[in-house]
């Protein structure tokens, strides 16, 4: 082989190269941006989806399903479960048996009749107030981004009823769950001995509260 073909073998070894250092470093570089921006939205958004739903326990036995007739409900006389959670601001709320008659209202961010109920319930509270022995919690439950009035923390808060003792039910609904999944509005009333006293689902009729919580706190179940 004479010594120029050796000189030109020499500067052009081959078709077999290594790839480039450089644009891989920046593709890498872009590439891992890019992760880390996507991994940034999705905490963010899990955060803030966490924040309309809270860790709830439950003990006790379930309430059976609520049936389409009041009248006929299983639940009548039954056990009230005990759910202790968090509010929307992260304090200790519990339902439990401590000897108080007690209405509980489930309700749902989206559900067109929990919009007509919760403001006339807060009108209620704060002209009449609940009767002397009746307490009254809501759960908030069933929150989901992608339904109407989102979030249920600024619903409630808008309403006038971010007083009321709320428990922020889990992303699983266990709360709800666990007391019979009625339709929205759901009331549960329970009596000063922890036991159901009625289960209604819907909106109740205007100007009825009284008839209802009076009934409660006389001892008498109300009238389905």
């Amino acid at each position: 082989m004479s010594a120029t073909r050796a000189r030109a073998r020499k500067r052009n070894p081959g078709r077999r190269q290594g790839l480039p250092l450089f644009p891989i470093a920046i593709g890498t570089i872009v590439a891992l941006g890019v992760l880390a921006i996507i991994l940034t939205v999705s905490s963010n958004k899990d955060s803030n989806s966490s924040d309309e739903t809270r860790p709830v326990t439950v003990e006790g036995t379930p309430l059976p399903r609520m049936p389409q007739d009041p009248a006929n409900d299983p639940a009548i006389g039954m056990t009230a479960p005990t759910i202790a959670g968090e509010s929307f601001a992260g304090d200790a709320v519990k339902i439990t048996d401590d000897g108080r008659a007690k209405v509980i209202a489930f309700v749902a961010h989206w559900c067109p009749h929990c919009r007509n109920e919760v403001p006339r319930l807060s009108t209620y509270f704060k002209d009449t107030g609940m009767p002397a022995g009746v307490d009254f919690y809501f759960v908030s439950t069933n929150a989901d981004s992608n339904q109407a009035n989102y979030p249920p923390s600024a619903w409630l808060k808008r309403e006038g009823v971010s007083n009321i003792p709320t428990i922020v039910d889990d992303a699983k609904k266990k709360a709800y769950a666990t007391y019979g999944a009625g339709g929205f509005p759901y009331l549960v009333f329970v009596d000063k001995g922890n036991k159901v006293a009625l289960r209604t689902a819907g909106e109740l009729p205007e100007g009825s509260y009284d008839t209802y919580f009076n009934a409660l706190a006389s001892g008498a179940p109300p009238a389905p």
